[in-house]
């Protein structure tokens, strides 16, 4: 797994730093665990998924592959230093930008209170404040520029023009987090994020639970028309989805963690039928699970 730009610490007085990462595969073994320091954060995955927890925090996004292929972005405050957990990765290709800039941007650039909106300074407020959203078509060919820079410039240029780009995307981040921008998805208030949380974790600790989407509103005190449109928002996926998903991501820890058979792992994702739940497998993970545990094997 290559970082063809590893990351670097914020100077004082940098505002933005932009960085792009291009894995032809992420081949991480085992849940790798790390901590990341307070900061303002903006991912834009061009291609490709991945999977992590922030603190307690799970995020997965998956901006498809090739043909399929549908950009995601995810923008993030920390606001003091995070745990970070990335899961194993996977075969397909993982392409993506960040944009990272200082918790106390606003201060630094010497923006006036009366000038700050008050949707940003709500969102930059508040430790985890996220959103997940799909950017338009002049964010992607930004994110794109980054990745893939004109060819004629030297190494010299390099930094500005990526510098510039950067700035360029967070003006559109941050026009997206006050409003401004096209088919915007509200910054979460943050009663409405504690209820998601709360739908998260009932789901999380009853994965092993036969539930239907009923059961998770009446346990976690919501409708289920709310229910699924406030969680899509929150998570980018249905609440059928995240179920499906986050049951594969078990028997997946579980078949490579434990070293359990395939059958159980059927179990353990709530499949009845190993083939079904090698024809999930395969779909989620680029290769069906006894290959996976052969190939672990090996290694």
């Amino acid at each position: 797994m290559t970082d063809v730009n590893p990351p670097r610490k914020l100077r004082n007085g940098q505002i933005v730093r932009v960085d792009s990462a291009i894995w032809p595969r992420t081949t991480i073994d085992t849940v790798l665990t790390s901590f990341v320091r307070e900061k303002f954060q903006t991912f834009v995955f061009l291609e490709g998924e991945q999977s992590f927890w922030l603190d307690e925090k799970f995020f997965h996004v998956d901006a498809g592959h090739g043909s399929n292929r549908r950009p995601k972005a995810l923008t993030f405050a920390l606001k003091r230093n995070t745990e970070i957990r990335l899961l194993r990765g996977t075969s397909s290709p993982l392409n993506k930008v960040s944009i990272t800039s200082p918790i106390g941007w606003m201060d630094e650039m010497e923006i006036s209170g009366t000038s700050r909106s008050a949707s940003i300074v709500d969102f930059m407020s508040g430790h985890l404040n996220h959103l997940v959203w799909e950017p338009g078509p002049e964010v992607v060919a930004l994110a794109e520029q980054v990745s893939a820079p004109p060819r004629w410039l030297g190494n010299d240029m390099l930094p500005l023009y990526r510098t510039a780009r950067g700035f360029d995307l967070m003006i559109s981040v941050c026009r997206k987090l006050s409003g401004e921008g096209e088919n915007q998805v509200p910054v979460h208030s943050r009663t409405s994020a504690s209820q998601m949380e709360r739908v998260r974790d009932f789901i999380m600790d009853n994965l092993h639970e036969d539930f239907h989407i009923e059961d998770i509103a009446r346990q976690t005190g919501t409708s289920v028309r709310s229910l699924q449109r406030k969680f899509k928002d929150f998570y980018g996926e249905t609440v059928f989805e995240f179920v499906r998903n986050a049951r594969l991501e078990r028997a997946r820890e579980a078949l490579l963690r434990d070293h359990i058979s395939v059958s159980d792992a059927s179990l353990v994702a709530g499949y009845a039928s190993p083939a079904a739940f090698a024809t999930a497998f395969r779909k989620r993970f680029g290769e069906v699970p006894r290959r996976m545990r052969a190939a672990l094997r090996e290694s």
